[in-house]
């Protein structure tokens, strides 16, 4: 049969068994000259690994960098800067994580939507994926990336095994398989050269190019998998023959006129049937059924083999190198070797396989790597003086590369892909590597904490370790790896099937088409007593009854048929019959049953013909009614009722309405999952909130949904949102604030002051007398007031629709007040109208006012209020109205003091007195403060002045509580961040203890000091001394940014694991008085620069007009100074460059809010 030509074969058996032992007699030459666009496709597909062992050998040499140290690492204790072991671990093991669930997904996806639209659709996500690697701003977001990308990388890891074993012949499977692993070591060789070139650098591009450098792969990949064929063996098990030879026609070379292309369909059939009649199955839980729990036992230890003999010590070369005592940029060096050393190595495996056995190379690396790691690790023993030991140290593991990438490395992927079923191969490798992954994130785990220096610190002695798992994985390897070289899939498939012993699969001799071929003298016999039964079942020319009919009896004297026709047909049926079957253990009578009995022949319900036979000439169709032409036209509507009502039979309808059934069943069922997903994730989300901020606990459950809710909006990058939308922000605390002043839900024991309440024009209901309610629900309804104020400042001049449920500014709203309103941006369809709309919320003095009116809240809460609503009446300009707040808090401030105010505080100016004898209260320090702006803002520098600096002198004077804050900001680890999450699922949140209320004095604050020092440095420059007022910005600066280095990370957590929102709120404020302070000072360096190049013209345009010839002098003194504030410009950026990390901001030039500069 040439390669071109297209009939059915004729005998698929002897054709299959002539392929097989063809396919088997193949040399090496024969089959790239056969195969070679199989072997460029699989080639291309396996190219995809490169990318993962680009990734993983660059995150391990990652932590040899100082640049990414300093930007994902903390500050150990002897200065320098390293990622600690648990956040190690925690990068290392999201990868494995996320290649697990990759694993199961392409399990899933891969018999459904083939090998190629499956590696599509991977390398469309790991596109999208990198992007997160190049943007990650800190370790958190550089995990996510990480485990994002897994889930592709795991697709990657098995599916060009699979495809690389089924596209090519037997004597091309071990070359292709072991491919793979060079693809690695490709991988993680350029990832040291990358390394190596950047390593020097001491930006952020040092770690940036490395991730940039990922792109370069799967954009040409995906290309050209785009034209790839599909693998023939997929379209064999689908039933689609014909898609199977157009597969293979594209993998194998047209010039070959001696290939049997229907012969190889036949072999592949035939061990696809084969393998259905040991097990039918091809889900998961087959994998661990009969003869294939062996298997799946056999691959997923050949590859738990690879992370077991210590080859993750190569990830970490440069890092273990690092450790072990050489210079890193010679750690560097080597570990290009090492890669160069794994190519050869993958090389050198083909040749030993040609000329060894799988089991025979596998064992002996695995020997010679227990050997190298004993070594090894007996040389970290010398003295750490000892030069020569830490180079070969360094010898010793590239050594072990070699060998590894020579041996066990290569041979396993050969070794997999042989070894598993054929129906299950995707799921068994799936399953191997999903082992592999689990197994290597608990390597990974104690790699990290081995030659970690914060941690256990073995550094080179842990080879002695994986020397011992190495010594199980050789005993394990011997009792259990078989020898599958040169075997097809049909005699691995018997050698299973029959439980040969893995030590003796090599000698083992087994036909696979011998057990199903039928010798010529039993097809003569049972051509023979076929054509005697048959005569005596349709003809009755014989006494002799059949014992096994092919018909009743009494049916067959009611047919004639022609004898050869059925005993053709029986032949056709018996050799199908054969061909499924393993083995002819069949009575010969049986053998010519068919598969499926005829049925009876019934005579047609609208005929009275007598019944007729299969050889007499059949009568005309009686011409009925509802079969004949009518007279005229039918309307279209009926005779399509008609002819589809006919179309559409009994048996096809009740199919119908399974699959409609089905449908319905797999919908509901597909939406209740979600839905419960979609509950388990709000329930986590709430109880992650409700530690980060608690809400009172005799609350209902509503209640504090609503308010934690509203808080978390209120911090949208605490819940991974860019901005605040303040319209749902309202509506939660609209809705608290019902329940709230309800007496029959949360509101019982408040009562209204005065009979019905008290009502003031334009303001509404004041507050209520809620002194009889605990401290905790009184002050979560002080949040709740406080807030519904901050959102109606924020929602002023917005008006809602009720129906359309838009909320927007006033100019966008049609009526008569506005008939020229505007359109909604990118929303020109909706209308806006103005009988459907109400504004958005209340005056924010509505919930000031009532704050202010309740009793039963503390002096600080009142003041709060009294200093919000002023900033606001400033901010809509009536001053005068703010000014009367100011007194108004001022009173309310004194009147909490246990002895006289004016004694420290002058009540109508705001300026402390600072006498000695009684220490001016948080209250009132706050409020002078206060006051101090207000005069600036009408212009009265000098009150302002006088206000600040006798509010300095007064904090500089106060007692300083040691801090309990750690001297170093150090991330929560990731792995107990985790176990912290899964705890507070169990654990009820604390709420937290009532803070002072303000009458006491208080604890000195240095980012308080900051905040006057940078006022007065305003005043100072705007007013009198230039040089002062810098001076005074530049100190500030300094004071904000040590209080900052002080104090640890927002994200760490209070007593008993509950989110520290003083921290955060520490961090929020200092952070925002360091941007204020570096705008100033860089805007009073702007105006010095702007006076001295002013002054600098007009002095060289006075050149040589002077009477005493010093005007040059002057230029060149003017030009100094001018340069002189230009370089001190540029090291304000630099600073602020350099403080990003401190205020996790991308500009410290754009402070947020009003009223935050005097400027």
């Amino acid at each position: 049969m040439s390669h071109t030509e297209d009939p059915q074969p004729k005998e698929p058996l002897g054709n299959g068994k002539h392929a097989a032992r063809q396919e088997q007699a193949m040399t090496l030459w024969q089959g790239l000259r056969l195969y070679p666009k199989a072997v460029a496709w699989s080639v291309l597909l396996s190219s995809t690994l490169i990318m993962e062992g680009y990734d993983l050998a660059l995150l391990g040499s990652l932590y040899a960098s100082p640049a990414f140290n300093k930007k994902y690492g903390v500050q150990s204790a002897n200065g320098s800067w390293t990622v600690p072991a648990p956040w190690q671990s925690a990068l290392s093991n999201g990868a494995r994580a996320g290649e697990v669930i990759g694993l199961i997904i392409s399990g899933l996806i891969s018999e459904r939507l083939g090998y190629r639209w499956t590696m599509i659709c991977a390398l469309v996500a790991i596109n999208a994926i990198i992007f997160l690697f190049f943007f990650a701003v800190n370790v958190k977001m550089l995990l996510s990336a990480e485990i994002l990308a897994g889930i592709p990388w795991g697709i990657f890891q098995t599916l060009p095994a699979a495809y690389a074993s089924e596209v090519c012949p037997v004597v091309l499977r071990p070359y292709l398989t072991t491919y793979i692993n060079m693809c690695w070591v490709f991988g993680q060789f350029i990832a040291a050269g990358v390394n190596r070139g950047s390593v020097q650098r001491g930006d952020e591009w040092s770690y940036r190019i490395p991730f940039a450098v990922q792109w370069a792969w799967p954009l040409p990949i995906l290309i050209g998998i785009l034209f790839a064929p599909e693998s023939p063996w997929w379209h064999v098990r689908r039933g689609d023959i014909a898609g199977a030879r157009r597969a293979l026609k594209r993998l194998t070379s047209s010039k070959d006129r001696d290939f049997d292309l229907d012969g190889t369909i036949a072999m592949i059939q035939h061990t696809n049937e084969l393998e259905k009649s040991i097990t039918a199955g091809t889900s998961y839980v087959d994998c661990f059924k009969g003869v294939n729990l062996r298997r799946t036992e056999i691959v997923c230890g050949t590859w738990i083999v690879q992370t077991l003999s210590g080859q993750n010590l190569m990830g970490y070369f440069a890092y273990f190198c690092v450790q072990a005592g050489l210079p890193r940029i010679y750690s560097f060096n080597l570990s290009l070797g090492q890669y160069a050393l794994g190519v050869l190595g993958t090389m050198g495996s083909w040749f030993l396989m040609s000329k060894m056995g799988r089991r025979k190379i596998h064992l002996f690396g695995l020997s010679t790597l227990f050997i190298l790691l004993i070594i090894t690790g007996s040389l970290s023993f010398a003295p750490s003086s000892n030069k020569s030991a830490k180079w070969a140290i360094g010898v010793m593991l590239m050594i072990f590369t070699f060998v590894y990438d020579i041996s066990v490395g290569p041979v396993t992927y050969s070794l997999v892909s042989e070894l598993s079923s054929t129906r299950l191969k995707a799921k068994t490798i799936n399953l191997a590597r999903a082992g592999y992954n689990i197994s290597n994130i608990v390597v990974n785990v104690l790699t990290n904490y081995q030659l970690n220096q914060s941690a256990w610190n073995w550094s080179a002695r842990s080879a002695y370790f994986w020397a011992g798992t190495c010594l199980v994985c050789l005993i394990w390897a011997f009792f259990r790896v078989p020898e599958p070289k040169g075997r097809t899939y049909e005699e691995l498939d018997l050698l299973f099937e029959r439980r040969i012993s893995a030590r003796k699969f090599h000698k083992t001799e087994v036909d696979a088409f011998e057990e199903v071929e039928v010798r010529e003298d039993i097809v003569k016999d049972v051509e023979q007593d076929a054509v005697v039964h048959l005569n005596e079942a349709f003809l009755g020319n014989s006494n002799k009854q059949c014992k096994h009919p092919i018909f009743p009896s009494e049916q067959s004297q009611e047919f004639e048929i022609s004898t050869t026709d059925i005993l053709g047909a029986s032949i056709n049926m018996m050799s199908h019959q054969i061909i499924a079957r393993r083995t002819p253990r069949y009575c010969l009578t049986c053998l010519y049953r068919p598969i499926i009995p005829p049925r009876p022949r019934q005579p047609r319900q609208f005929t009275t013909q007598p019944r007729q036979s299969f050889i007499s000439p059949s009568p005309f169709r009686p011409q009925l009614p509802f079969l004949s032409q009518t007279q005229g036209r039918l309307p279209l509507a009926l005779h399509l009722r008609q002819h589809f009502t006919r179309l559409i039979s009994t048996s096809r309808t009740s199919r119908y309405k399974r699959g409609v059934y089905r449908g319905l069943k797999i919908s509901v069922t597909l939406y209740a999952i979600l839905w419960m997903l979609h509950f388990i994730k709000t329930g986590i989300y709430q109880e992650e909130i409700e530690h980060k901020w608690p809400t009172p606990q005799e609350w209902s459950w509503r209640s504090r949904w609503a308010l934690r809710s509203a808080i978390a909006l209120q911090h949208p990058e605490e819940i991974g949102q860019v901005k605040t939308p303040w319209q749902n922000v309202y509506g939660f605390y609209k809705q608290l604030l019902e329940r709230l002043e309800d007496p029959n839900i949360d509101g019982q024991g408040i009562f209204e002051q005065g009979e019905g309440g008290i009502l003031v024009e334009g303001v509404g209901k004041l507050g209520y007398d809620i002194s009889m309610k605990s401290e905790p629900w009184r002050r979560g309804y002080f949040q709740c007031l406080i807030n519904s104020a901050k959102a109606a400042e924020y929602l002023d001049g917005f008006m809602t629709d009720r129906k359309q449920r838009i909320t927007a500014p006033a100019e966008y709203v049609h009526g008569p007040s506005n008939p020229g309103a505007k359109t909604l941006p990118g929303r020109t369809e909706i209308v806006m109208h103005e009988e459907d709309c109400e504004p958005s919320a209340p005056a924010p003095e509505v919930f000031y006012m009532k704050i202010l009116t309740t009793n039963g809240f503390t002096a600080r809460q009142k003041i709060d209020a009294a200093l919000a609503y002023a900033d606001w009446l400033n901010y809509k300009g009536l001053t005068d109205t703010a000014r009367d707040m100011y007194t108004w808090a001022m009173d309310i401030a004194s009147s909490g003091l246990a002895y006289d105010a004016s004694t420290v505080v002058d009540t109508k100016t705001g300026i402390l007195k600072n006498n000695g004898r009684n220490i001016a209260s948080d209250n009132i320090m706050r409020v002078s403060t206060a006051l101090g702006v207000q005069s600036v803002k009408s212009g009265d520098l000098a009150t302002a002045l006088s206000i600040f600096t006798s509010v300095l002198k007064a904090r500089r004077d106060l007692p300083q509580e040691p801090s309990t804050y750690h001297t170093k900001p150090y991330p929560t680890p990731a792995l107990d961040e985790y176990v912290t999450k899964i705890k507070n699922m169990f654990v009820p949140s604390v709420y937290p203890e009532p803070p002072s209320d303000g009458n006491e004095a208080p604890i000195r604050d240095p980012c308080s000091e900051a905040g006057l020092m940078t006022y007065i440095g305003e005043i100072l420059f705007a007013s009198s001394s230039k040089e002062t007022g810098l001076a005074w910005t530049r100190d500030a600066v300094d004071v904000t940014e040590s209080v900052l280095l002080d104090l640890p990370s927002a994200s760490n957590t209070g007593k008993g694991g509950t989110y520290n929102e003083e921290i955060r709120e520490t961090r929020n404020r200092c952070s925002q008085c360091l941007k204020v302070g570096l705008s100033n000072w860089r805007t009073m360096v702007d105006n010095l620069i702007s006076e001295a190049s002013n002054a600098e013209q007009a002095a060289v345009a006075n050149i040589g007009k002077g009477w005493f010839g010093n005007s040059k002098k002057k230029a060149e003194q003017k030009t100094l100074e001018r340069k002189r504030w230009q370089a001190e410009k540029m090291i304000i950026d630099d600073r602020a460059n350099g403080l990003l990390r401190l205020t996790n901001e991308y500009t410290l030039y754009k402070p947020s809010g009003f009223g935050t500069s005097l400027f």
